[in-house]
C-alpha cells in the first residue's frame, strides 16, 4: 500500500484504531480524523510502538451538522 493515501473515519476506536495500525504497517498514508484530545490521544497510544510517520491526523467532527468538519478534512486532503 506504499505511496496511497487512505482516510479512516473512527481511527481512535478499538477497530479503527487497528485498521491505521495495519495501514502503517503496510506503509500507506494514513489519515486519522479526530473530535477530541482523548481521540488524539488514543491514536497516539495505538501506534506509538510503530513507525507513524506516515500518519496524519487533523482535528475535525466529520458528523457535525453544519458540514465544517467534513470541509475542515476536504482542505487538510487537498493540502497534502
Amino acid at each position: 500500500l506504499g505511496g496511497k493515501a487512505i482516510v479512516v473515519l473512527g481511527g481512535s476506536g478499538t477497530v479503527g484504531s487497528g485498521i491505521v495500525r495495519s495501514l502503517l504497517l503496510r506503509k500507506a498514508q494514513v489519515i486519522a480524523p479526530y473530535r477530541s484530545q482523548s481521540s488524539l490521544d488514543s491514536i497516539k497510544k495505538a501506534t506509538k510502538d510503530i513507525d507513524a510517520q506516515n500518519l496524519f491526523v487533523v482535528e475535525a467532527d466529520i458528523g457535525d451538522k453544519d458540514g465544517t468538519g467534513a470541509s475542515k478534512l476536504k482542505n487538510f486532503i487537498d493540502d497534502k
